[in-house]
């Protein structure tokens, strides 16, 4: 089993491969009861806690604790993963840094545990457990609706770019590795005809930019710190003026691509390029950031392993790119501008929606765990 921040304690084949993987022995590996209260010991601080619901084994690394009578184990679980509680492990963890922080047993045997009497914790428990499952059933409905409004966003953007908008327009075979039918009046080109590599250093003053797989080519700090950090020394950064197509050489084939419409430095460990006249970058953008395109990223990318490939020129030249009449690709760009920002309003406003949610949700178990409300039975 593991230990995660939003779940507890869970079967370690429900957690999708996201913590570390056990090691090829387990005989050092502790058995956990259903009601045992499991802590990951070093990542205790940020909530890695948990009462189990199931009988497994869990890491040498992590404290296991037998809990008393005096404690309903379903409250617990609540309590113990409730913001207060984790604070109190905060202050009992010591470290270096805010990765790696170790749970000190002389101080948190000393962290302070509310023990309502156990016929109210049952209650309590009762209660939550009613409210926190009415209230995850809608977070993971208005999560499926954000992944349907997703599909939908791709599939209007693959149609648009690949088909065009007039659905009664012939078709031929685009020659291209997908095996896609295009329109008879659009053009394909080999990527060499419509690019051309550019490489400009020393330009330390501009803005620093990142490519990211959902985004794009943005502003190094829109990005929240979720990729590397810059080199000291940018003097071998390279400038992108907007309207170069940059892409991320380890990773273009996972879609770490885009046309930038900023001016700033990236990594020179990307790959930057001019493009022809012939595309208009928005339209460009939308085609290269695609499905179709990056597939051909990933045909022309070689490496050992699944996370990092690298793009090899010789193959890269020959991606095919569909090319509509210039002012054709300005009437796509238009049209899935208008209609992806209106499915961009709505998945932001689903998230805010979700957010909210799990905020009620978490005030709730706070204020029943805490005392702040009261659910004995009227007298």
């Amino acid at each position: 089993m593991s230990v995660y921040l939003d779940r507890g304690v869970i079967p370690y084949s429900e957690g999708g491969g996201l913590v570390h993987k056990p090691s090829e022995s387990l005989d050092a590996y502790q058995l956990v009861e259903p009601g045992n209260f499991v802590l990951n010991n070093q990542q205790a601080w940020r909530g890695s806690v948990g009462v189990s619901k199931h009988r497994g084994i869990v890491s040498p690394a992590y404290l296991i604790f037998e809990l008393s009578k005096e404690l309903d184990p379903t409250f617990a679980n609540y309590q113990f993963r409730e913001t207060r509680f984790v604070d109190e492990m905060m202050l009992s963890s010591q470290g270096v840094g805010d990765i790696q922080r170790q749970v000190k047993w002389p101080l948190l045997r000393l962290a302070k545990v509310f023990l309502p009497p156990i016929t109210e914790q049952r209650e309590i428990a009762s209660h939550l457990e009613r409210a926190t499952t009415r209230i995850d059933a809608l977070v993971a409905k208005k999560t499926r609706f954000i992944g349907l409004l997703r599909e939908k966003r791709q599939a209007m953007i693959t149609h648009a770019v690949t088909k065009g908008l007039d659905r009664s327009v012939a078709m031929k075979a685009s020659g291209s590795a997908s095996g896609l039918d295009l329109p008879k009046h659009w053009n394909v080109s080999n990527f060499w005809t419509v690019s051309r590599q550019i490489s400009r250093t020393s330009h330390q003053n501009v803005g620093l930019m990142s490519v990211y797989l959902d985004r794009g080519v943005i502003p190094y700090s829109e990005g929240g710190g979720l990729v590397h950090k810059p080199s000291e020394s940018l003097d071998a950064y390279q400038l992108v003026e907007p309207g170069n197509f940059v892409l991320n050489n380890q990773q273009a084939w996972r879609g770490s691509v885009g046309v930038s419409k900023h001016r700033g430095i990236v990594s020179p460990a990307y790959l930057v390029f001019e493009l022809s006249k012939d595309l208009n970058p928005d339209f460009a953008n939308y085609q290269f950031r695609e499905k179709r395109f990056v597939d051909e990223m990933m045909l022309s990318s070689q490496g050992v392993g699944d996370i990092q490939r690298q793009v090899k020129w010789p193959l890269l030249r020959l991606a095919k790119v569909f090319l509509p009449p210039i002012d054709e690709q300005r009437e796509i760009v238009a049209h899935l501008d208008r209609a992806t920002t209106r499915i961009d309003t709505l998945i932001a406003k689903t998230e805010r929606s979700i957010d909210l949610l799990r905020e009620h949700r978490t005030a709730l178990i706070t204020a029943a765990v805490t005392g702040k409300i009261d659910l004995r039975p009227a007298a």
